[in-house]
């Protein structure tokens, strides 16, 4: 990997979360301040900053497409909630086309069975990974997987309403006897 290639990963990946780090919520008109339509800018501003990084950088090729969705997802992760999921399921379509769109589809079933938003969009990247290491090698499987973490990151308080407490143990602490 020449120099300059770094350099242009890293403004790729600078571009991605400059889009990503914009105000979204505040952008909006009052009457359409709501999750919906936050969730279509996040997504907007994704696929700007994986386009704009295409064309600023054709050398590199996916892997400008690559650091600006992860760039974004960055961006996003402020965001409370849902933060980077939309810019995650976006970025995932723009990079893997027909399987990106089969692993938002997986990940939207996944969470309308279990009845739990957390686990789709954790399965979103995690569906992604094995597809994007195989299509385009090492280093696009290692950015789904860093997706995958951030995503996990960004759910990690809802993350805590999916395990139970374990049970308490008679004549243990907090038991009787």
């Amino acid at each position: 990997m020449e120099g300059y290639e770094i350099w242009l990963r890293l403004l790729s990946l600078g571009l991605g979360a400059a889009l990503g780090l914009l105000p979204a919520q505040r952008a909006l008109p009052r009457r359409l301040a709501g999750a919906p339509a936050a969730w279509a800018l996040a997504a907007a501003l994704t696929a700007a900053a994986c386009t704009a990084a295409a064309l600023l950088g054709p050398a590199l090729g996916r892997a400008a497409v690559l650091y600006a969705g992860l760039g974004a997802v960055l961006g996003q992760l402020r965001r409370p909630g849902g933060c980077a999921t939309a810019a995650v399921s976006t970025w995932v379509v723009i990079c893997l086309p027909f399987t990106g769109v089969l692993g938002v589809a997986g990940g939207g079933a996944l969470a309308l069975a279990t009845g739990s938003p957390v686990l789709g969009a954790l399965a979103v990247p995690v569906f992604a990974a094995p597809i994007a290491l195989l299509q385009f090698g090492g280093e696009a499987g290692l950015a789904m997987l860093a997706a995958a973490g951030l995503t996990l990151w960004c759910w990690r308080p809802a993350l805590q309403g999916l395990v139970p407490p374990p049970p308490r143990r008679p004549g243990g602490p907090g038991g009787m006897g």
